[in-house]
């Protein structure tokens, strides 16, 4: 691992990042965000299909790739919090179904939070996964210092914001309801 700006460094088994605002990833989803800053500046994406309105962005991935949506306007930082609102509208194939927000180095490695529905459509949750140079790494194998149960009851066409914090101590996330009511965090 590298000590680099840019690099995952781990310290006392908390990761602490360096990365960028991604304000939406999806997987098997089409979903509506629009960040909480109120400041849309250029976007670059990574896979998926992309559309931008005064609304914020509606993206889409099949089941056999992932969308990145990534703010260019955000420099890298070792300290940040990441919000947007998340508007899940279908699934899109029969794979794992997720959309959510992400702190980003690349394509291999970054944290993210999203909601998440099995392929049978019959269970919804929240999880929190750091990508690590392109594995995947939950709370089983990450240091948890809080956590909720993963299963949430989110709905097709309702609003989420989603909250990402990274501080050189802990990493953060959280999901609001429309009514800005706490309805699932985790704190690594």
């Amino acid at each position: 691992m590298g000590t680099d700006q840019s690099a995952i460094c781990f310290a006392r088994n908390r990761p602490a990042w360096a990365g960028l605002l991604v304000v939406a990833i999806l997987a098997a989803m089409s979903a509506t965000a629009a960040r909480s800053d109120d400041n849309a500046g250029a976007w670059q994406f990574e896979g998926g299909e992309w559309n931008k309105s005064s609304g914020g962005l509606t993206g889409r991935a099949d089941g056999q790739s992932r969308g990145f949506a990534i703010a260019d306007d955000q420099p890298f930082a070792f300290s940040c919090r990441v919000e947007a609102v998340i508007s899940p509208s279908k699934r899109v194939g029969a794979s794992w179904s997720a959309g959510g927000v992400c702190v980003y180095r690349d394509l291999g490695s970054y944290w993210r939070l999203a909601l998440v529905e099995d392929p049978e459509g019959k269970i919804r949750s929240a999880e929190m996964l750091l990508m690590n140079d392109g594995k995947g790494l939950g709370q089983k194998e990450l240091s948890v210092v809080e956590i909720d149960a993963p299963a949430v009851a989110w709905q097709w066409n309702s609003a989420y914001r989603l909250s990402v914090t990274l501080t050189h101590e802990r990493v953060t996330g959280e999901v609001y309801n429309e009514s800005g009511a706490r309805i699932w965090h985790a704190v690594f």
